[in-house]
């Protein structure tokens, strides 16, 4: 961890910056975005620096395609809507044929 933090403070004004202890105590903080996610200060910090915010930027365009979903409310239906119908139909219906039992 030591010699990443060296070297990347050779690259990076973010980390040329803060001391060891300031982004281990950046790193172990934590809230929560509008869009419900958990983030550490040190992420936050760090979407600043022009180095380290490039790279956060392109990780996080990659991951947008994801999206939080509300909870949805769902009634129960009442048990004469329900179909009775044997897993064997299902499977004759959708065209699958058992081969466990060989071929017929």
């Amino acid at each position: 961890m030591e010699s990443l933090l060296r070297q990347g403070k050779q690259v990076c004004p973010f980390l040329q910056r803060n001391s060891p202890a300031t982004l281990r105590m950046l790193a172990t903080s934590f809230h929560t975005t509008k869009r419900g996610y958990k983030v550490s200060g040190l992420q936050t910090a760090a979407s600043h620096c022009p180095v380290i915010g490039k790279a956060l930027a392109v990780q996080q365009a990659k991951r947008n395609y994801v999206t939080k979903t509300e909870p949805v409310s769902v009634k129960a239906s009442s048990p004469r809507n329900a179909e009775s119908i044997s897993l064997e139909e299902v499977h004759r219906a959708a065209g699958v044929t058992d081969l466990s039992k060989g071929i017929s």
